[in-house]
């Protein structure tokens, strides 16, 4: 990925981040580094999880999901549940946009999304199903 020049840190796409993208552990970066203002205002709840799981890699991910507890996977599983039109119209309208501050949180969100659907299949593992 080229990465544009901008002022450090402001609406970079995660493999832009001036120290790497952000993983779990670094949730005030992710959040200073995205403007989750640009999502709708019926998303704005999800913010804290998309920014805890917004994990692009997905063996990092794969990771994550396995060191996360079961309460927190049933609850990022659930966190879309009646927010998916509207995760999918933000995603339509921006993921393939410009580069720039709205796809970063579209980029993010997708990577949310994706983790929340692989939640559902890490419980079912944990239960041995």
């Amino acid at each position: 990925m080229i990465c544009p020049d901008r002022e450090p840190g402001v609406g970079l796409a995660p493999a832009c981040w001036p120290d790497g993208p952000a993983h779990v552990h670094d949730l005030e970066v992710v959040s200073q580094e995205l403007d989750f203002t640009l999502l709708p205002d019926e998303l704005l709840q999800l913010t804290p999880l998309i920014s805890r799981y917004a994990e692009s890699d997905d063996a990092d991910r794969s990771e994550l999901l396995e060191q996360a507890s079961d309460a927190d996977l049933r609850e990022l599983s659930r966190a879309p549940d009646g927010h998916w039109e509207a995760i999918n119209a933000f995603l339509d309208e921006n993921v393939t946009a410009d580069p720039g501050p709205a796809q970063d949180v579209a980029l993010a969100l997708d990577s949310f999304s994706q983790a929340a659907m692989e939640a559902k299949y890490e419980l079912e593992r944990r239960d041995g199903g």
